[in-house]
C-alpha cells in the first residue's frame, strides 16, 4: 500500500481512554491517550486482493507546481516514479511511504509550537549548573524525550533515503527547512524501516 499523499492534513488524531491501559508501549493508543487515523486514499496505489491489477491514481500535474516542503515530496515521488518505473504510476514503490513519513516527522520537529528544542542548563563560572534538579519538570523531560526521538527518527529516514543514487534529484521550488536534503531514488522501503524501528524499540 502506498498512500502517496500523506501530509499532515491526512492524519486525524483524537483522545482515547487510558484508564484501561495494559501496556507501557508508547505506540499503544491506550498508553499515550491518542489514536491516529490515516484518511483520504484518493492518490494511493494498492494491490487488489482478488486481481493482479493494482488500483492507482497518478498525482495530477498541477500539484507539482505547489511551493513548500509538502510539494517537494510530491516532486520527489514523481522523480522516483520516473527514475524507477519509467513514469509508470502503477508500479509498486513503497519507498514513497518513507518520503511522507519523513515529511510528517519534520512537521512535528519544526512546525509544532508545543515541541521545543531542549536548551542546555545555564552554567556558572564555577561550572555548576544554576538550575537545581527540582526545576527540571516532568514536562521538560517529556519534551526532551520526544524531541530526541523525532530527531533520531528524522535522521534515520534521511540516511535510508540517501542510500540511493544522488544524481537523481527532485526538482524543488523553495528554500529547504532546517536539515533538509534532496530525496533520492534508492531501494529503501517501509519494510526496511519497520525492521530497523523494531530493533531500536520504536515499535513493538
Amino acid at each position: 500500500m502506498q498512500h502517496r499523499d500523506l501530509h499532515e492534513g491526512q492524519v486525524l488524531v483524537k483522545a482515547v481512554d487510558i484508564s484501561s491501559a495494559n501496556s507501557v508501549n508508547a505506540t499503544d493508543p491506550t498508553f499515550i491517550g491518542l489514536k491516529a487515523t490515516i484518511v483520504d486514499f484518493g492518490l494511493s496505489r494498492v494491490d487488489h486482493p482478488e486481481s493482479e491489477e493494482p488500483y492507482f491514481t497518478p498525482i495530477p500535474e498541477d500539484v507539482f507546481e505547489g511551493v513548500g516542503d509538502q510539494w517537494d515530496v510530491y516532486r520527489g515521488v514523481r522523480d522516483l516514479v520516473d527514475a524507477s518505473a519509467q513514469g509508470d504510476w502503477s508500479a509498486h514503490l513503497p519507498r514513497t511511504n518513507l518520503m511522507w513519513l519523513r515529511h510528517l516527522t519534520r512537521v512535528l520537529l519544526y512546525s509544532t509550537p508545543s515541541l521545543k528544542k531542549p536548551r542546555a542548563r545555564p552554567v556558572s563560572k564555577t561550572g555548576v549548573s544554576k538550575m537545581s534538579a527540582a526545576t527540571v519538570t516532568a514536562e521538560t523531560s517529556e519534551n526532551q524525550s520526544y524531541y530526541t526521538l523525532l530527531t533520531d527518527l528524522e535522521q534515520t529516514l534521511l540516511e535510508m533515503l540517501s542510500k540511493a543514487d544522488m544524481s537523481a534529484k527532485p526538482r524543488t521550488r523553495q528554500k529547504k527547512l532546517p536539515g533538509s536534503k534532496s530525496l533520492s531514488t534508492g531501494s529503501a522501503t517501509m519494510a526496511d524501516f519497520v525492521t530497523l524501528a523494531r530493533t531500536r524499540g520504536w515499535v513493538s
